[in-house]
């Protein structure tokens, strides 16, 4: 063999030596390189998913066909059930979830209700896959409750300040009524004296008397707060309370009693307890039919004050009972109530101290019985 076909034989052992080492360098590196690609895209996996279950609302992402492939630890919070336990099953198996639409083609919001909360599901198709979509559950229940309780309250201030505007306007013409029927009375000669024109006189000053005193009580009504106690007449709050209702009560031809010592007093908050007794009256004369009944006994024994509502409505059925109390339930037609009256009414009571029970019959009528600690000065 010539040296020349041994120098060709060597220079091609050499040149694949250092192919062989090149590849087996560039392999390495791109090992290490796809090793470094694969934990950064990992790690931030891994804090995406950390973000996904820091949220606070209830997160899946669902599938063309329904299915769960991911949610947060809030959402596996909410259903008290494990990650495992949710990913891979049907959305139609679990509550709220099963009123989502599927394959939207943009931004969809759907409400709803479930054992007395109120939901709101954000449908969101996910753009870089056209066949997941992004669902977003919002328990907005406490808001809900907040804005109906500030509602409340702005429609009380606003009759305490329709009250005081009222009294004020009424106070006036009734001081001149009251000191013109003075001067009548005093310009009869006692020998002249007309028994009917007497008699009208005396009818007219006992009416601005009574008129008198329900200009009192407006006032006392718009000066009331929701921090203070004071000795309540619960007679004569019972009647101011029932004098706001006094119109549908006439249209309806209501027979309203209340069975009431006049002279009960009961230390509480007035605002608190004009909300509560009013709120069951308003149900009360929802519930009745034209020429019903409603009647509101009160009582004491040596602890408690007792105040029970009775109507003779179309009563409630023993399987609405049991969730009366509960945010968000009603069984009126759409648009006439919230469901959150009596829920705001069992918090309210909860506050001062006192218990709600409801009895019922369908067909014959409702009672609610309230029972409140008696305190003392």
């Amino acid at each position: 063999m010539s040296a020349n076909v041994m120098l060709f034989f060597m220079t091609i052992i050499v040149i694949f030596v250092i192919f062989f080492i090149v590849v087996i360098l560039w392999s390495y590196t791109l090992k290490s390189e796809v090793k470094k690609r694969t934990i950064e895209l990992l790690r931030s996996r891994n804090d995406l998913q950390m973000t996904f279950d820091a949220m606070s609302d209830f997160i899946a992402v669902v599938s063309e066909e329904g299915t769960i492939e991911n949610v947060n630890n809030s959402f596996c919070q909410w259903l008290k059930k494990g990650r495992n336990e949710v990913i891979g099953n049907n959305l139609k198996m679990f509550p709220v979830l099963d009123k989502a639409s599927l394959n939207v083609k943009e931004n969809l919001i759907i409400e709803t209700s479930y054992i007395g909360r109120h939901y709101v599901l954000y449908i969101t198709p996910l753009k870089y896959d056209d066949n997941r979509d992004l669902i977003v559950i919002e328990d907005d229940t406490d808001k809900i409750i907040t804005q109906q309780q500030m509602l409340q309250q702005n429609k009380m201030i606003a009759v305490g300040q329709l009250a005081a505007g009222v009294a004020h306007e009424i106070r006036n013409p009734l001081g001149l009524i009251r000191n013109y029927s003075y001067v009548l009375k005093g310009k009869l000669p006692v020998k002249d004296k007309d028994p009917l024109i007497d008699k009208s006189i005396n009818i007219i000053e006992s009416s601005v008397l009574r008129a008198g005193k329900m200009v009192d009580n407006l006032l006392n009504f718009s000066r009331i707060n929701d921090h203070e106690l004071k000795d309540i007449n619960l007679f004569e709050s019972l009647n101011e309370i029932i004098a706001f209702e006094c119109k549908r009560i006439s249209e309806k031809n209501i027979d309203v009693k209340i069975n009431c010592d006049e002279n009960l007093m009961f230390l509480s908050n007035l605002e608190t307890l004009t909300h509560i007794v009013l709120n069951l009256l308003s149900n009360a004369i929802d519930a009745v039919s034209s020429g019903g009944s409603i009647k509101i006994d009160c009582w004491t024994d040596t602890k408690y004050l007792y105040i029970n509502v009775r109507d003779t409505g179309e009563g409630i059925s023993k399987t609405d009972i049991e969730h009366i109390f509960n945010p968000f339930f009603t069984t009126k037609t759409a648009g006439k109530g919230t469901g959150l009256g009596l829920y705001i009414v069992y918090n309210e009571i909860q506050k001062i101290n006192g218990d709600i029970s409801v009895e019922s019959q369908e067909g014959i009528g409702t009672t609610f019985k309230l029972k409140f600690l008696l305190k003392e000065d």
